[in-house]
Formats: structure tokens, sequence, C-alpha cells
């Protein structure tokens, strides 16, 4: 999808873009990541649930060792890309939003090794294993769910994705779906607690369009935010008026659009409040 912004920015249109292609995204982890691949691979074929990342036995979960490379290499980009925005001997605090299974925030923490992690896991599943990867590491883990107030809610566990994912959003995919009930917590609680955020990323499968007028208002206590905003085509137009929200306290950094080539689109943000 692209976003086509007029002179003035005052109107946009979207344009489907082509398919992620995974073997091009699998040639690029083996060749950006060759070590990593390698260890990976052997896990699968050896029949592992775990490698070595960064001298630390990860944890894969109930996932495939090849289905982490894809994650590995997005995580590493992104995080290179917010490393080239700010210095990290100056990043005391991050808030890492849809942790996964920990890739992020460990990752994280070998960049930014003085700083606080708050990593936010509403899968069970996968805050178990986030739990296992981030032992010994100065990361708070926590099972809770971003949601517009505090309270408990139903999240949708996806079984037949590849990464074992959920969502608060059941419209935001087809697949088989299991509700279970989760804690919720606000962006607000989270960075009032923290009183200010260096980098925030935030990844939790729709739930931010929920709560996107809520982190813009908060945009001054966060220096930069890695924002991932999901789509489907019944409410890809949306996409615009969220955009246009965002700009008005925010600078583009950077944006990447992506489709999985059948209804699902994201729109990848690394912002700067303007404030």
């Amino acid at each position: 999808m692209t976003i086509v912004r007029s002179v003035d920015n005052s109107s946009f249109r979207v344009e489907r873009p082509p398919q992620e292609n995974r073997i091009r995204l699998l040639a690029e982890v083996l060749l950006t990541h060759p070590i990593v691949a390698g260890r990976a691979i052997i896990a699968e074929l050896l029949g592992r649930t775990t490698f070595r990342l960064n001298g630390r036995k990860f944890h894969i979960g109930p996932g495939r060792p090849r289905y982490v490379l894809p994650i590995y290499s997005d995580v590493s980009r992104h995080l290179a890309a917010i490393r080239s925005q700010i210095d990290p001997t100056t990043v005391s605090s991050i808030l890492d939003c849809g942790a996964h299974i920990g890739t992020f925030s460990v990752l994280a923490h070998r960049i930014f090794n003085a700083a606080k992690i708050v990593a936010i896991e509403a899968n069970p599943t996968n805050y178990d294993v986030c739990v296992k990867n981030t032992i010994g590491l100065p990361i708070d883990v926590r099972h809770v769910a971003i949601g517009a107030r505090e309270g408990t809610t139903a999240f949708y566990l996806r079984p037949n994705e590849f990464d074992q994912g959920g969502t608060m959003n059941p419209a935001y995919s087809t697949d088989e779906q299991i509700p279970v009930d989760v804690h919720t917590t606000t962006f607000r609680a989270l960075i009032d607690e923290l009183k200010h955020v260096d980098v925030a990323k935030v990844d939790i499968e729709g739930a931010e369009l929920d709560v996107l007028s809520e982190l813009c208002d908060l945009s001054t206590r966060i220096k930069l935010l890695d924002l991932e905003l999901h789509y489907m085509n019944n409410n890809v137009m949306r996409a615009s008026s969220d955009l246009a929200l965002i700009d008005s306290v925010f600078e583009t950094v950077r944006q990447d659009l992506y489709t999985d080539g059948l209804e699902r689109y994201w729109v990848s943000l690394l912002l700067r409040s303007r404030r």
C-alpha cells in the first residue's frame, strides 16, 4: 500500500503494493545475518526449540526456528534505524509493546545496555517464552494488553499463524481465533509510571488503532516511536486520517508499507516528536 500525499498534506490516496516476497526475505536474512540464520536452521533440522542468540540460549516457543529469521531481520533493521536517530548512551527507558517472544527487547538491551526495558505481551504462550528469553536481563516483562482503559478484555489467539500471535481486534484476522481474558493497561498509565520514554516500539496487531489518539496526546513524553499500523481491506482508507493525526505531532523519520497480498496491510513508521 502506498500512501500518496498531496502537496499540502491535506489529502491521501492508498495504492496496493506488490505482495511481500518471503523467499527474498529469507535470502536477505541468510546474507545479512548468516550466523544467526545458520543456528536457527540447524536447530530446526535437529528438532530443537532453542538456539544461541547473542551468547544466550534463545527459546523459540511453539513456532519453528526458520520463522524466527524474518522476525530477527525485521527487528534488526528497525533497531538500526532507531540507533541512527539517538545516542545509545542517552537512552534510559524503552517500552516494548507487543514484545512477542522478546526478540526486540533482547537485541535492544545489547545496544542500549543502560536502559530499563518494559516489555508488554498479551499472548500467554508468548509471554512465558519472553520471560525465559529475558532471565537475568534488566527487562520487566508483563502479561498485559494495551487498551483504551484498564480492566479485562478478550484477547484473540491465532494458533494457526506461524508466529503464534493474537489481537484484541478480532476483525483483523480471518484465521481461527480463540478468545482468552487478559488484563489491560493504557499507554498513559505506563508512561506515567516511567515518567518519560526514550524509545517506544508499538506492534499490537490492530489494537493500536483504538488507542492512537491517546498515543499522540503523549507525544511530548516519547522521544522516538517505532509504530506499526495494521489494516484490513474494509478499513484501510482510515489510514488517511490516522496519518494526518500522526503528522500533527510527530515527524516521520522512516515509512515502510507492506501487504500479505490478500487482505491485510501494514504501515511501519519511525517517528520523532514535533513538540
